[in-house]
Protein backbone atom coordinates (compact mmCIF):
# COMPACT_ATOMS: atom_id res chain seq x y z
CA UNK A 1 0.00 0.00 0.00
CA UNK A 2 1.79 3.62 -0.98
CA UNK A 3 1.93 5.70 1.74
CA UNK A 4 1.24 9.81 1.47
CA UNK A 5 4.09 11.96 1.31
CA UNK A 6 3.61 12.93 4.92
CA UNK A 7 3.00 9.40 5.88
CA UNK A 8 6.26 8.71 4.24
CA UNK A 9 8.14 11.82 5.60
CA UNK A 10 6.93 10.98 9.39
CA UNK A 11 7.99 7.20 9.05
CA UNK A 12 11.36 8.18 7.78
CA UNK A 13 11.69 10.85 10.54
CA UNK A 14 11.48 8.09 13.01
CA UNK A 15 13.99 5.89 11.56
CA UNK A 16 16.45 8.24 11.12
CA UNK A 17 15.74 9.43 15.31
CA UNK A 18 16.24 5.39 15.77
CA UNK A 19 19.21 5.73 13.76
CA UNK A 20 20.52 8.30 16.43
CA UNK A 21 19.69 5.92 19.19
CA UNK A 22 21.80 3.15 17.77
CA UNK A 23 24.62 5.59 17.26
CA UNK A 24 24.56 5.80 21.02
CA UNK A 25 24.23 2.55 21.81
CA UNK A 26 27.38 1.46 19.66
CA UNK A 27 28.99 4.46 21.10
CA UNK A 28 28.37 3.61 24.76
CA UNK A 29 29.55 -0.56 23.65
CA UNK A 30 32.84 1.29 22.20
CA UNK A 31 33.42 3.19 24.84
CA UNK A 32 32.66 -0.33 27.46
CA UNK A 33 35.14 -2.18 25.04
CA UNK A 34 37.97 0.42 25.85
CA UNK A 35 38.23 -0.18 29.41
CA UNK A 36 40.29 -3.50 30.13
CA UNK A 37 38.46 -6.80 31.78
CA UNK A 38 39.38 -6.59 35.45
CA UNK A 39 40.81 -10.39 36.07
CA UNK A 40 38.73 -12.90 38.27
CA UNK A 41 39.20 -12.45 41.52
CA UNK A 42 39.53 -8.47 41.12
CA UNK A 43 37.37 -5.94 42.81
CA UNK A 44 34.80 -4.83 39.75
CA UNK A 45 35.31 -7.84 37.72
CA UNK A 46 31.61 -9.42 38.52
CA UNK A 47 29.87 -5.99 37.63
CA UNK A 48 31.98 -6.03 34.04
CA UNK A 49 30.85 -8.77 33.54
CA UNK A 50 27.15 -8.31 34.17
CA UNK A 51 27.84 -4.64 32.59
CA UNK A 52 29.21 -6.22 29.24
CA UNK A 53 26.53 -8.87 28.66
CA UNK A 54 23.89 -5.66 29.45
CA UNK A 55 24.97 -3.60 26.90
CA UNK A 56 25.68 -6.59 23.93
CA UNK A 57 21.84 -7.82 25.14
CA UNK A 58 21.27 -4.05 24.78
CA UNK A 59 22.61 -3.74 21.07
CA UNK A 60 20.98 -6.46 19.57
CA UNK A 61 17.64 -6.28 21.39
CA UNK A 62 17.75 -2.48 19.58
CA UNK A 63 19.30 -3.28 16.28
CA UNK A 64 16.41 -7.07 15.95
CA UNK A 65 13.48 -4.81 16.78
CA UNK A 66 14.93 -1.73 14.36
CA UNK A 67 15.78 -4.17 11.37
CA UNK A 68 12.01 -5.94 12.02
CA UNK A 69 10.51 -2.48 11.90
CA UNK A 70 12.65 -1.34 8.76
CA UNK A 71 11.60 -5.18 6.93
CA UNK A 72 7.87 -4.61 8.00
CA UNK A 73 6.32 -1.39 7.75
CA UNK A 74 6.40 -1.37 3.60
CA UNK A 75 8.29 1.83 3.79
CA UNK A 76 11.82 0.25 1.93
CA UNK A 77 9.47 -1.98 -0.82
CA UNK A 78 7.62 1.48 -1.32
CA UNK A 79 10.60 4.17 -1.62
CA UNK A 80 12.02 1.41 -4.27
CA UNK A 81 8.89 1.20 -6.57
CA UNK A 82 8.31 4.75 -6.43
CA UNK A 83 12.17 5.63 -6.84
CA UNK A 84 13.68 2.38 -8.69
CA UNK A 85 17.26 3.66 -8.57
CA UNK A 86 17.46 2.98 -5.09
CA UNK A 87 15.69 -0.64 -5.33
CA UNK A 88 19.83 -2.71 -5.18
CA UNK A 89 20.73 -0.66 -2.17
CA UNK A 90 17.28 -1.07 -0.41
CA UNK A 91 17.40 -4.91 -1.40
CA UNK A 92 21.69 -5.22 -0.19
CA UNK A 93 20.74 -3.17 2.97
CA UNK A 94 17.70 -5.90 3.97
CA UNK A 95 19.83 -8.79 3.07
CA UNK A 96 22.27 -7.45 5.64
CA UNK A 97 19.99 -7.34 8.34
CA UNK A 98 20.18 -10.91 9.31
CA UNK A 99 23.54 -11.39 8.75
CA UNK A 100 24.73 -8.66 10.98
CA UNK A 101 22.31 -10.30 13.42
CA UNK A 102 23.68 -13.13 13.51
CA UNK A 103 27.42 -11.97 13.52
CA UNK A 104 25.87 -10.19 16.84
CA UNK A 105 24.27 -13.58 18.37
CA UNK A 106 28.10 -15.46 17.53
CA UNK A 107 29.83 -12.67 19.56
CA UNK A 108 27.57 -12.64 22.40
CA UNK A 109 28.27 -16.37 23.05
CA UNK A 110 32.09 -15.85 23.38
CA UNK A 111 31.67 -12.80 24.80
CA UNK A 112 29.50 -14.68 27.92
CA UNK A 113 31.89 -16.95 28.18
CA UNK A 114 34.89 -14.19 28.14
CA UNK A 115 33.16 -12.11 30.87
CA UNK A 116 32.41 -15.20 32.99
CA UNK A 117 35.81 -15.56 33.12
CA UNK A 118 36.28 -19.02 31.22
CA UNK A 119 37.75 -16.99 28.42
CA UNK A 120 41.37 -15.31 29.18
CA UNK A 121 41.48 -11.29 27.87
CA UNK A 122 41.70 -12.31 23.57
CA UNK A 123 42.02 -9.49 21.69
CA UNK A 124 40.94 -11.28 18.36
CA UNK A 125 37.02 -11.47 20.56
CA UNK A 126 37.80 -7.20 20.76
CA UNK A 127 39.01 -7.08 17.07
CA UNK A 128 35.71 -9.47 15.78
CA UNK A 129 33.73 -7.06 18.37
CA UNK A 130 35.09 -3.99 17.04
CA UNK A 131 34.71 -5.26 13.18
CA UNK A 132 30.54 -5.77 13.80
CA UNK A 133 29.95 -2.49 15.18
CA UNK A 134 31.90 -0.93 12.46
CA UNK A 135 29.68 -2.78 9.75
CA UNK A 136 26.65 -2.05 12.40
CA UNK A 137 27.61 1.64 12.19
CA UNK A 138 28.06 1.32 8.02
CA UNK A 139 25.20 -0.06 7.65
CA UNK A 140 23.19 2.48 9.57
CA UNK A 141 25.40 5.36 7.98
CA UNK A 142 24.47 3.86 4.19
CA UNK A 143 20.56 3.75 5.08
CA UNK A 144 20.43 7.49 7.04
CA UNK A 145 21.88 8.72 3.82
CA UNK A 146 19.68 7.21 1.47
CA UNK A 147 16.44 7.93 3.49
CA UNK A 148 17.81 11.25 3.68
CA UNK A 149 18.19 11.46 -0.27
CA UNK A 150 15.23 9.95 -0.41
CA UNK A 151 13.25 12.53 1.93
CA UNK A 152 14.92 15.82 1.47
CA UNK A 153 15.29 15.40 -2.79
CA UNK A 154 12.81 12.51 -3.77
CA UNK A 155 10.27 13.88 -1.55
CA UNK A 156 10.65 17.15 -2.14
CA UNK A 157 10.37 17.66 1.40
CA UNK A 158 13.88 19.72 1.85
CA UNK A 159 12.35 22.13 -0.25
Amino acid sequence: MAQTKQEQAAWVKHMLDEHAELRETLAATRTFLENPRPDPGETGFHRWATAMSKQLVELYDGLFRHFREEECCGVFEDLARRYPRAAARVEQYQKEHEGLLADLRELMTEVMEYSAGHAPDDPRLRRKLDDVLNRVEDHERGETDLMQRMLYNDIGEGD
